[in-house]
């Protein structure tokens, strides 16, 4: 599976959107953090992203760079939900209709029947169409 792509040559307006974010960001962080180095932070970015609003290229090395810290923690974090839907729904799932012997798919073989067809009720009135469920 690859990492995340990372846009190596973002548009002006992703840039603008990155700026305006990394200024509330910088406001967050003062709020948050009442140390001088919080302080010093939050004072860092909000020039940085105040600047990148007027000049977006400006913001260009700072955005490649924050993709490139966060993409392996992209990549995790997808997996981790990935593997928690799987093994916290899909499979105990599965394990309940193996359990019942449900076979909702009908894959098991049944020599009894001359045919798997099931037959199907037409529909006569066209406006069905425009209903489909």
């Amino acid at each position: 599976m690859a990492f995340v792509e990372i846009n190596w040559n973002p548009p002006q307006r992703d840039l603008r959107v990155f700026s305006g974010l990394l200024i509330a960001f910088s406001g967050f962080i003062a709020w948050k953090f009442d140390s001088t180095i919080g302080q010093s932070v939050a004072a860092i970015a909000a020039v940085a992203g105040v600047v990148g609003l007027a000049v977006p290229q400006v913001a260009k090395p700072i955005y490649v760079g924050w993709m490139v810290a966060v993409s392996p923690i992209a990549f995790v974090v997808s997996n981790l939900i990935l593997a928690f839907v799987f093994y916290v729904v899909v499979w105990p799932l599965a394990c309940l209709m193996r359990l019942k012997h449900r076979d909702a798919l009908r894959l098991k073989v049944d020599r009894s029947v001359s045919t798997y067809w099931l037959p199907r009720e037409t529909q006569r009135d066209p406006r069905r169409y425009f209903r489909q469920y």
